[in-house]
């Protein structure tokens, strides 16, 4: 991707330990500005405990990203009995983009 006006630089961070713990720090209009902010939260608390959770993310204005029409799928707990260790699954809901079918020929 060139850098030209209809792109951005977005600024990520994602705790290793936790893939659910996902921040969008900032959108910037040049991938330096990007890196100066990174490197500014990399002395901050929590941040220089995972210096390596940081992307830098080009993304282009004025372009569609998701194409596809969604599902959502909802979890729902299960009750268990005493003494069980499985775990119940999720109770949140999550959205999934739809498969293409392939076209038969």
């Amino acid at each position: 991707m060139t850098n030209d006006s209809r792109d951005v630089f977005l600024l990520w961070h994602t705790n290793p330990d936790n893939d659910d713990d996902e921040k969008l720090i900032g959108v910037y209009s040049k991938r330096e500005k990007a890196k100066v902010a990174m490197l500014s939260l990399k002395k901050q608390p929590g941040f220089k405990e995972h210096p390596g959770g940081f992307e830098i993310c080009p993304y282009r204005l004025d372009l569609t990203s998701w194409t596809e029409g969604f599902i959502t799928i909802k979890h729902t707990s299960v009750r268990q009995e005493p003494g069980r260790t499985s775990t119940p699954p999720p109770t949140a809901a999550e959205s999934r983009p739809l498969k293409k079918k392939k076209k038969k020929t």
